[in-house]
């Protein structure tokens, strides 16, 4: 866990998982892994960060949109055409 004091200082706080297992800490780094590829999934793939709308409703929708298009995708796996799992064309 990384905590910041001052302005330009960074300080590795490690403290004992007093009430956590191993396996919940494991866990937990592998869901920020999926969040960070899920997001550049949603930049780069659905256009999430294409909107150049200016009202709150406006980015609200396309956020929705590319959210609701992820958990298709997300859902229909690798029986979509193209893809693979072995990651490789």
């Amino acid at each position: 866990m990384a905590r910041r004091q001052g302005r330009a200082r960074a300080v590795l706080a490690l403290q004992p998982a007093r009430n956590h297992s191993a396996a919940v800490l494991v866990r937990t780094a592998k869901l920020r892994w999926r969040i960070e590829n899920d997001y550049r999934e949603m930049k780069q793939a659905l256009g999430l960060a294409h909107f150049e709308g200016r009202t709150w409703p406006g980015w609200h929708h396309h956020v929705t949109l590319v959210s609701v298009a992820h958990a298709f995708c997300t859902l229909q796996g690798p029986q979509r055409p193209g893809v693979s799992d072995s990651g490789g064309p």
